[in-house]
């Protein structure tokens, strides 16, 4: 790099001297309010002026929807004080439109919308449905004063 009178040697500009990456100003590293900024010599202004650095991209909200499908299991019955509490079966669940509908005593259909974490919750009375689908998985417990049932599920068929 010639500069200056054709020679082939560097010229060193006033006031400056040749750091690691470059040119850098000496005096404006002793004047007062100033940052160095990567090699560079900046001011605290021109610094705050400098572009902000994109924030981390927020995670987008997960649609309820990639949820739905039909999931197998069994539906235990783990507490019944009461003949009217559903029997230990297997079956099949679905999930359609973000919606869970669980049909669990003649006269007693919970419905419970999902969660974009894929979180469930449906009370009538003093029915409730509290439950979670996680990779591929359907867990929930319906609990009423007199009987109490888990289902365990695993999804076989998804239809988003």
């Amino acid at each position: 790099m010639a500069a200056g009178g054709g020679t082939g040697m560097v010229r060193k500009p006033e006031g400056m001297t040749m750091g690691r990456h470059g040119w850098v100003l000496l005096a404006a590293l002793a004047a007062p309010g100033v940052v160095a900024v990567a090699g560079m010599a900046a001011t605290r202004a021109a610094a705050a002026d400098a572009p902000a650095k994109p924030a981390a991209a927020e995670a987008k909200p997960v649609s309820p929807r990639i949820y739905d499908g039909s999931y197998q299991g069994r539906a235990r019955l783990v507490h019944g004080t009461d003949a009217a509490c559903p029997a230990s079966r297997y079956g099949v669940v679905d999930i359609g439109d973000a919606a869970l509908v669980f049909p669990y005593q003649p006269g007693l259909v919970l419905a419970a919308s999902l969660q974009p974490d894929g979180s469930l919750h449906a009370a009538d009375g003093k029915a409730v449905l509290d439950g979670k689908v996680a990779s591929g998985r359907l867990v929930f417990t319906v609990r009423t004063p007199d009987c109490e049932t888990q289902f365990h599920g695993h999804v076989v068929w998804n239809h988003p």
